[in-house]
């Protein structure tokens, strides 16, 4: 049997579900290049069951920024009424203790895009 585990940071918010959106504190330090820098919203993807037992995340960062260049992989959405895009090329792993605030629910209209970009970046058939 395998028991629950929790720290203090994460007894704040309960065990994400896949598909919420959080706003995740992220270090420039940790960070070169084109790599996302600052603190962000992101989709939570990985499992519910791994989110209930695991100590980290695995999110899809969420950008606003000046859509200077456009890739084929990345996907166009609207998140409470800003408009953005899922970055599925940066999927990012971070600890619970990362999180700043639940920010919402993404549309479910999203998903099946979400899976078809991952399956592609990662060469999944």
């Amino acid at each position: 049997m395998v028991k629950e585990k929790f720290s203090s940071k994460r007894e704040k918010f309960p065990p994400a579900q896949q598909w919420e959106v959080y706003k995740f504190r992220t270090s420039p330090k940790e960070t070169e290049g084109t790599e996302i820098m600052k603190s962000r919203p992101g989709i939570i993807i990985s499992s519910n069951e791994l989110n209930k037992w695991g100590q980290r995340y695995i999110f899809l960062p969420i950008t606003s920024k000046k859509f200077r260049k456009v890739y084929p992989f990345e996907i166009f959405i609207d998140f409470q009424g800003k408009k953005g895009k899922a970055l599925p090329d940066q999927v990012k792993t971070y600890s619970h203790s990362r999180i700043v605030k639940k920010l919402g629910i993404l549309d479910p209209k999203y998903y099946s895009e979400i899976e078809k970009r991952l399956k592609e970046v990662f060469g999944w058939r």
